[in-house]
């Protein structure tokens, strides 16, 4: 960006807010070449181009990574390398980072099957309590407990029909999610018997 353009932006909020959504809704897409990027960020050995505006507008943790914020260049930031829960054993994709970029600029997740998968859910949870950025995290739940949800209608029907695989894939994975859905109705259905087998491992 010109260096009149940068300095003008540092000393003036309202100008700022103006050019952060201009940014977001005239050409500011993630990852559009065309659309003025000054930032680089890394993911899985591929780039995603930003805006540090954007970015910085609504995640002060990831800004710290550019300093000061008005420089006209930054080397790239690395997110695969800095992110990651060695507890869990997960580490965000390139289109899991994709996804969490793209969420600064329209304020919404657009997962790439259409609606959400464990594995992206799980990864967009990391990054978003890595970064701090709580409603993601409240999205990135939601989508984890409704999938959890509808997993205790499978493990339903696969107990009844004596599905053994099937049944242990989804008794692993509602354990997992235990604590999102220890509540819901979808998990009081599948009855005592199944209810004392889940929690027996917890």
């Amino acid at each position: 960006m010109p260096q009149e353009l940068l300095r003008l932006l540092s000393q003036e909020p309202l100008v700022k807010r103006w050019f952060i959504d201009e940014l977001k809704y005239l050409k500011g897409k993630v990852n559009n070449p065309e659309g003025y990027p000054d930032a680089v960020v890394m993911a899985g050995q591929q780039e995603i181009l930003v805006h540090k505006l954007v970015v910085a507008s609504a995640c002060p943790v990831l800004t710290k990574h550019w300093d000061p914020l008005w420089s006209a260049s930054s080397k790239p930031i690395a997110i695969d390398e800095s992110l990651g829960c060695e507890a869990c054993s997960v580490h965000p994709s390139h289109g899991t980072a994709v996804l969490f970029l793209e969420y600064f600029y329209t304020g919404s997740v657009t997962w790439a099957s259409g609606h959400a998968e464990l594995g992206a859910a799980l990864e967009l949870l990391v990054m978003a309590c890595m970064y701090d950025v709580q409603h993601l995290v409240c999205v990135a739940k939601m989508a984890l407990q409704k999938l959890v949800e509808n997993c205790c209608g499978v493990l339903t029907v696969a107990d009844h029909h004596q599905a053994g695989q099937l049944r242990e894939l989804c008794l692993h994975f509602i354990k997992q999610g235990h604590w999102m859905i220890k509540n819901c109705e979808e998990y009081r259905l599948l009855g005592e018997e199944l209810q004392a087998e889940i929690e027996s491992d917890i």
